[in-house]
Order: C-alpha cells, then sequence, then structure tokens
C-alpha cells in the first residue's frame, strides 16, 4: 500500500458503526472533506485535506464548523449532501484518481469548497 505523504488515517476512539469508513486512506463519506452526511454537523473532520495550503484549508474549515454549530449557516439535507460526495467520487474514478488521493487537494479546490 502507498500511503501519500506518510500519512495513514485511523480513528480508533471514534465509533460510528460504519457509517464513516476508511478505505485506501479515504475517510468517508465526508461532505467537503468535513462533514459525514448521517452525523452532521456533531461529527466533523477538520484538516483532512493535504497537498494544498493547509493552515488556510484548516482556518476555513474551523470557521465553517463554527457558523454551521451556530447556526448561522446551513448544511444541505442529508440527500444532498451524499449526492455531492457521490458526484465527488464518481469524477475522480472517471479521471482515473486513486482512492487514496482523495483527500490531495490542489488550492483551487480547497477555495470550492467553500463557494
Amino acid at each position: 500500500m502507498v500511503i501519500l505523504f506518510g500519512y495513514k488515517y485511523h480513528f480508533p476512539f471514534i465509533e460510528t458503526n460504519g457509517i464513516v469508513t476508511i478505505d485506501d486512506n479515504r475517510v468517508g463519506p465526508l461532505y467537503k472533506h468535513v462533514f459525514p452526511p448521517r452525523l452532521a454537523p456533531w461529527l466533523s473532520f477538520i484538516g483532512l485535506p493535504k497537498k494544498d495550503t493547509p493552515f488556510m484549508t484548516t482556518e476555513l474549515q474551523s470557521k465553517w464548523l463554527v457558523h454551521v454549530l451556530s447556526g448561522k449557516v446551513l448544511l444541505p439535507i442529508e440527500k444532498e449532501m451524499m449526492s455531492n460526495i457521490e458526484n465527488y467520487y464518481h469524477h475522480m474514478e472517471e479521471t482515473g484518481v486513486p482512492k487514496r488521493f482523495t483527500h490531495a487537494l490542489t488550492p483551487n479546490e480547497v477555495l470550492h469548497l467553500f463557494s
């Protein structure tokens, strides 16, 4: 198994009964790399994206989470979040991007996450 940048995701302290899984270093399903649709917003992942500008991404994700938890920003319904995730995964498959690169974002993709 090839691990991008030497990191292998593993969360032994989180029990989601299979709702969130790790497959070939893809943590998912996660809406915009943060929220698992069935558990959002109470479970969230901050700082998973790699190959981007990590401090900016983590800061933006943190601010987004705070706004969601405070009620200032609403997440889409579960079905819409899952559709977004499925489209993202489908695009990755179509372009031949392996699962292990799910969270390897370019700077342009980071900006798209918050639009």
